[in-house]
């Protein structure tokens, strides 16, 4: 079967090779070749469009395969059609005027009839790749974006797992019976997707979240709602006490923390003009260290609602600097994540102006205006900060921040995102944070093992001269360059080509072996005995 096969893919390649590039024929091969780049140009384009639009399933591939086909096909066929026509044209001109007619009647219902072909397909797939243009350019999020900040908190029954409580932690009576039944512990969960969307949100854990962000630099901007997803990518990278109480970190100013290869920069900056001056900056010095951040997280408003909106000119000043604010997002090189203002716990706001200016309703009047004025559209994605805090607003012990499990859902959503954020870094892109070689390397100490290694290749010693204390336990002294002599005396014994063992001592086996280096070296050489025997016989 393999090779009736082969055979086959081997004539249909030599006709194809006769059919595109003829011999003899330089403008049509190099028509045909120019065919043929355009067409795997056009092919890779369709195929990069699907791929974004995350179109790309057995249904669409097997539809475009088939069009592309028929359209390849009767391409061919057009190019060949002429000189095909013109060949026999000619010879039924020199047979018959009367058949030439007959058969070009003929020839031209073939040719009309397979014309006609190409209009429907060619406009079929003209709709098709408009249709994935239009679909694609009209989100400009990822598709899974839209659906990364869909779910809610279930609650799980610890008692479901008391088997495992006491295997593997030997614990008994952990909680009251009586109680069991109303004991919920609260776990962030994602709405299921449809099949064909391809979002697989789940939980990341420390190691995974470790090897993704390995070698990245992740910028976070904003108030202090920011600064506990800082806190929470610190502690996913194994800083477990990041945001705890015994940290003594100022919560209003700057902040790095690097792990391994892995660098997190918090950058505070509570109101909207100030996030842009960080931006500016941000991007100033990537232009001069000549690395932009590989991820930047911003986010803020509700610093904006209590501070700038007391007088009437306030609004209109604001909303000058968020239109400000959409434009600098839009000037950031690298992947932008926009964070919305988490849910607000009205009731626990410690001041009366807090309560006023900063309710739940007039910070959402802050994100519909945001929306608005292009800030939600300028970014790569946006994490909805009320999507994970609406439920649990009531543990916001200050009104505005929320305990680290809860800041930590939010965190798990960018990781998901960074599936289409930040793809996994190449090997290429991961040697620029190692270090070159050679520059761990101590060269005094390479060139003293060197010295060594030259001691025991030219001395016979590899042990550096301790070999020498091998003969106080000897009765005859021996250097370490004589040892290999000795130690070949009982093989020549026992074949029989060597003098008594009595006889050997260190001077006549280095004579003896001199004069009968041709024999030593038949003997290693792998020869046997009897032709040994044989040559000492002659």
């Amino acid at each position: 079967v393999l090779l009736l096969a082969a055979r086959m893919l081997h004539n249909i390649s030599k006709i194809l090779q006769k059919m595109l590039i003829p011999e003899n024929e330089e403008k049509k091969c190099v028509q045909h070749a120019t065919s043929i780049t355009t067409g795997v140009a056009i092919l890779y384009t369709l195929a990069r469009v699907l791929d974004s639009a995350d179109m790309v399933s057995v249904g669409t591939i097997s539809t475009i395969t088939i069009v592309c086909g028929i359209l390849i096909f009767q391409s061919v066929v057009d190019m060949m059609w002429a000189d095909y026509r013109g060949s026999g044209l000619s010879t039924q001109y020199r047979s018959s005027s009367d058949d030439q007619t007959l058969s070009t009647e003929h020839d031209t219902v073939k040719e009309s009839s397979a014309v006609k072909i190409s209009p429907p397909l060619i406009g079929t797939l003209f709709f098709l790749l408009a249709w994935c243009i239009w679909t694609f350019s009209s989100n400009p999020l990822q598709p899974c974006g839209v659906t990364a900040n869909d779910g809610h908190w279930i609650p799980v029954n610890p008692c479901l797992a008391r088997g495992k409580f006491v295997r593997d932690f030997q614990a008994a009576n952990y909680i009251s019976p009586n109680d069991c039944s109303e004991a919920i512990h609260l776990e962030w969960s994602w709405l299921e997707n449809p099949q064909h969307k391809h979002c697989r949100y789940r939980y990341r854990d420390d190691m995974e979240v470790q090897q993704k962000l390995r070698g990245r630099k992740v910028v976070l901007i904003g108030d202090s709602s920011v600064r506990s997803l800082f806190l929470s990518f610190c502690r996913f990278m194994g800083d477990h006490n990041a945001g705890g109480y015994e940290d003594t970190t100022p919560s209003h100013s700057d902040a790095v923390k690097s792990f391994g290869y892995t660098t997190f920069e918090y950058k505070w900056a509570p109101l909207s003009i100030d996030i842009v001056t960080k931006l500016k900056a941000l991007k100033n010095s990537g232009y001069a260290s000549n690395r932009q951040p590989d991820l930047v997280i911003a986010g803020g408003g509700a610093w904006d609602k209590l501070h700038l909106s007391v007088t009437d000119e306030d609004p209109k000043s604001q909303r000058d600097t968020v239109f400000k604010l959409a434009k600098s997002l839009r000037a950031v090189g690298s992947p932008m994540i926009w964070f919305t203002p988490p849910a607000i716990n009205t009731k626990a706001l410690n001041s009366d102006e807090k309560r006023k200016q900063m309710s739940e309703e007039n910070i959402e009047e802050m994100r519909q205006m945001y929306d608005e004025l292009g800030v939600t559209s300028s970014v790569n994605f946006v994490l909805d900060g009320p999507s994970f805090t609406r439920e649990r607003v009531s543990e916001s012990f200050d009104g505005v921040h929320f305990p680290p499990p809860i800041m930590d859902a939010g965190t798990q959503i960018i990781f998901n995102a960074l599936d289409w954020l930040m793809p996994t870094a190449s090997s290429a892109d991961m040697d620029l944070y190692l270090p070159k070689p050679g520059s761990l390397g101590i060269p005094y100490l390479g060139l003293m093992m060197i010295c060594v290694a030259l001691i025991g290749l030219f001395f016979f010693d590899c042990y550096f001269g301790v070999s020498y204390l091998a003969q106080m336990f000897t009765n005859e002294t021996l250097s370490p360059g004589e040892l290999y002599d000795t130690a070949f005396a009982d093989i020549f014994k026992r074949l029989k080509i060597s003098p008594s063992h009595e006889k050997v001592q260190a001077k006549e086996t280095s004579s003896y072996y001199g004069a009968d280096k041709q024999e030593m070296g038949e003997l290693l050489g792998g020869r046997s005995r009897p032709s040994l025997s044989r040559r000492r016989l002659s």
